[in-house]
């Protein structure tokens, strides 16, 4: 083998591969214009994503609003249906509920001494 037959083939890219480089398998330019020419989205869809997101959570606050306003209304009468709270039921004062103190507690002492 000759010194230029080596030298060609370790050369990793030859004159006619470099052109193929910017064409891809149909044969276009792979730098070819973006349909639109935009690479995201306009303002104005952004501007309707984000009016169509608000206009929804307004319309549902609105709507938990209108709900919790004629379920909690005050103008209703509260009854007494509460067992405690009929006529006829005698009422008594509640027991004492501390804990009785112990004879060691009195004493200043611990438990058990």
């Amino acid at each position: 083998m000759s010194e230029t037959n080596e030298h060609s083939r370790h050369d990793p890219i030859s004159e006619s591969e470099d052109e193929a480089i910017d064409r891809d398998s149909m044969g276009k330019d792979k730098r070819r214009q973006v349909i639109g020419e935009t690479y995201g989205p306009t303002v104005r869809k952004q501007v309707t994503v984000y009016g169509i997101f608000f206009a929804v959570v307004i319309a549902l606050a609105i709507g938990f609003l209108t709900v919790v306003d004629s379920i909690d209304n005050r103008e209703m009468p509260l009854e007494d249906t509460a067992p405690w709270a009929a006529e006829e039921v005698e009422l008594r004062s509640p027991g004492n509920i501390d804990f009785p103190l112990s004879s060691s507690a009195n004493q200043g002492g611990f438990p058990g001494q």
